[in-house]
């Protein structure tokens, strides 16, 4: 009798150790979203319920032999089962999602920073184009520039020559 007492006390350690599990992953599910060390410690406490099964089955194998009754641990047996595999499957699930949810984000930002480069570039480009046009404009006339054309020699007369600049189009087409 002294040994079904041991078992006992034993198998609800067992238990109180499923108990805490169950405690940690509803707070773990209460997350937004886990970070890569609490998916790792996930995953770490999830191989050692996985491997407290083992022991709580040869323990429980031992209680059910003991007694001359078994149903009762039978059904103690299809309680923790229960309890042990819906919390299992919870863990991965969680563990599943997280996995899923830290590669999309990683494949949001990736989108969200070629978007973004995208239009940065379109804005550096508009002001190449902007500067280029204006810079060339500037440059082209400062070249051509002749002193002779900045003082006025009077009225115009029938037979003078005389240049007529466009700033549309360049100085060769200048009439």
């Amino acid at each position: 009798m002294s040994d079904i007492k041991s078992l006992i006390k034993k198998r609800a350690s067992i238990k109180a150790k499923l108990t805490q599990f169950s405690s940690y992953l509803n707070i773990a599910k209460s997350c937004e979203q886990l970070s890569e060390v609490q998916i790792v410690e996930v995953e770490y406490r999830l191989n050692t319920i996985e491997n407290l099964y083992d022991k709580y089955d040869v323990l429980q194998t031992d209680m059910e032999e003991m007694v001359d009754d078994p149903s009762e641990q039978y059904a103690e047996r299809e309680e923790f089962e229960k309890q042990y595999y819906s919390l299992v499957a919870a863990a991965r699930q969680l563990i599943s999602n997280a996995r899923k949810q830290a590669s999309g984000n990683s494949i949001a930002e990736v989108q969200n920073a070629n978007v973004n480069n995208l239009q940065r570039f379109r804005r550096i480009e508009c002001l190449k184009q902007h500067f280029w046009s204006r810079f060339s404009h500037e440059y082209i006339l400062w070249l051509q520039q002749r002193t002779k054309w900045l003082r006025s020699s009077g009225e115009l007369t029938e037979g003078t020559l005389v240049v007529i600049k466009d700033k549309g189009s360049p100085p060769l087409l200048w009439l």
